[in-house]
């Protein structure tokens, strides 16, 4: 498990940096910066969960649609919930295929990782085909669960316009708009948080492999 040579996804989402300054107008980026530092300096997120805090009870849908319920799943282990926005965000995507690969790691050391998107399940069905994910992805109607976990927010319209081509109504069965920020936590098999990785960023995420060292050292 120590000896595998990954390429740190920093270095791959920074390809999709450029790949999106490529695709995408320089009003996008504008707009990206200037709702990353209104996240930033209005403590938006101050509330998230954090390192000793009690992980919020899920019962979400899978793929498959059946329903997911965190308490049976701490009861195998720790867990590790990752949030994403949906496998239309190219950051999402590449994320999700960076936490595919380092599955086998963390089922080895006891523990089970899950994806949650606000998206619906038919969507989630869709993801997890088309990326071959191991894990369960998770759907959060109506950003239920990453309200709870403070980490989910209500798309500004400036936001909201720049996005125009992402039909989030059919996607997300809401008009709500609720979208998480990149979110990481993993809770202990009791259930405490013993990490919380909280990015305003969507173009910047945690390393796969901290949460391998934060599972090793919970072992």
């Amino acid at each position: 498990m120590g000896n595998i040579q990954r390429v740190p996804l920093s270095q791959r989402l920074a390809l999709k940096v450029e790949e999106a300054r490529r695709d995408l107008p320089e009003s996008y980026f504008n707009i990206l910066r200037k709702t990353v530092a209104f996240f930033r300096d209005s403590g938006m997120f101050d509330g998230a969960l954090k390192i000793g805090d009690p992980l919020p009870r899920f019962w979400l849908q899978n793929a498959k649609g059946h329903h997911v319920d965190s308490h049976e799943l701490l009861t195998q282990g720790p867990l590790v919930i990752s949030f994403f926005r949906g496998d239309w965000c190219r950051f999402c995507r590449e994320t999700l295929l960076a936490l595919a690969e380092i599955d086998e790691d963390v089922r080895r050391l006891g523990a089970t990782q899950v994806a949650i998107t606000p998206d619906l399940v038919q969507m989630t069905a869709q993801t997890v085909l088309n990326l071959n994910l191991p894990f369960e992805v998770l759907s959060d109607s109506k950003s239920a669960f990453g309200l709870r976990c403070g980490i989910s927010y209500p798309l500004p319209n400036d936001m909201a316009e720049a996005y125009h081509a992402i039909d989030f109504i059919n996607r997300h069965g809401s008009s709500d708009f609720f979208l998480p920020i990149p979110a990481v936590f993993i809770a202990d098999q009791f259930g405490i948080v013993r990490l919380s990785y909280i990015e305003p960023d969507y173009q910047k995420r945690l390393e796969p492999q901290t949460i391998l060292d934060t599972l090793e050292s919970l072992r």
